[in-house]
């Protein structure tokens, strides 16, 4: 901030300072989201690539039903997650309505012994730092 000048000057820089600060916090808030999503997308065991295709993000309120949706690779489905998803203030969910995705979580797949939200969301403290990080004013 400048020291000098009228008080209109400090105003100004002020608000240039506020909007900085806000667009680094939308950007940490989605880039904490986007990483955290990706995640889980990507820790999905793949065997057809509908279970991984089938994660759907929102916000507000999460999606009801299912997809026909099939992403072995997994980069349609974070493209698509990645779109929807909002910044600072936003309500952000990711879900997977199909009937087996809960068993999947919980140990039904030697590919993903330990899920794949919950495997993500312990890493949650890790990847809020490294964003911050990336996006300090």
């Amino acid at each position: 901030l400048r020291r000098e000048g009228s008080p209109m000057s400090f105003e100004s820089d002020l608000e240039r300072f506020a909007r900085r600060v806000g667009k680094s916090l939308d950007e940490t808030c989605r880039g904490i989201t986007i990483k955290w999503f990706s995640g889980t997308i990507m820790s999905t065991p793949v065997d057809t690539g509908r279970l991984r295709g089938n994660w759907q993000a929102s916000q507000e309120s999460p999606t009801s039903g299912t997809t026909a949706d099939v992403d072995k690779g997994g980069g349609a489905t974070i493209a698509k997650a990645v779109r929807k998803i909002g910044g600072a203030g936003s309500v952000n969910y990711l879900v997977n309505n199909l009937d087996y995705a809960e068993k999947i979580e919980f140990g039904g797949s030697s590919q993903a012994p330990r899920g794949m939200v919950r495997i993500n969301h312990a890493r949650i403290l890790r990847i809020v730092k490294q964003v911050a990080a990336e996006n300090q004013v």
